[in-house]
């Protein structure tokens, strides 16, 4: 009974440290995150964090101004866009305001050249993060979903 006990607990400990190990701590940005299950940390530096599968968070200096009406968005996307490094696709085929626990954000989907990118951008005090991810259009349905319920976890710090 003992051991079965002290195995139990060590399950228990090697579990907990398992569900942690994935959440990202970044001191530079200010925010932990648990990307999508199958996304690692690639790089930490000062424009922002990389991670594997196509993921990746930008953080933009300065005061951000308020989120446009729905209206605006498209004009929002190009400045994200630039502002983030990131090239547009072709095609906008969305473009919404929404919210995620962090705060309000504008989120758009973007298709072209066999690839679909999701641009979420998220206006701060100080800063703004863009979280972007870019993948092949076959994989995007389930990755969307992922990136969507991990902001769930994002925290600014």
């Amino acid at each position: 009974m003992r051991g079965m006990r002290a195995w139990i607990l060590a399950v228990a400990v090697f579990s907990f440290a398992g569900c942690r190990g994935d959440e990202v701590k970044s001191a530079t940005h200010h925010l932990s995150w648990k990307p999508p299950r199958g996304v690692t940390l690639t790089a930490d530096t000062a424009a922002g964090l990389q991670f594997s599968g196509g993921v990746k968070v930008t953080s933009i200096p300065g005061a951000p101004g308020p989120l446009p009406e729905e209206g605006g968005l498209d004009a929002l996307l190009l400045t994200v866009l630039k502002a983030s490094g990131d090239e547009p696709l072709d095609k906008r085929i969305s473009g919404r305001l929404g919210d995620v626990p962090a705060g309000k954000v504008a989120r758009w989907v973007l298709s072209g050249g066999g690839q679909r990118a999701l641009h979420y951008y998220l206006p701060l005090k100080d800063r703004a993060l863009v979280i972007s991810m870019v993948t092949p259009e076959a994989a995007f349905g389930t990755r969307e979903s992922q990136l969507d319920l991990s902001l769930s976890t994002l925290k600014i710090e």
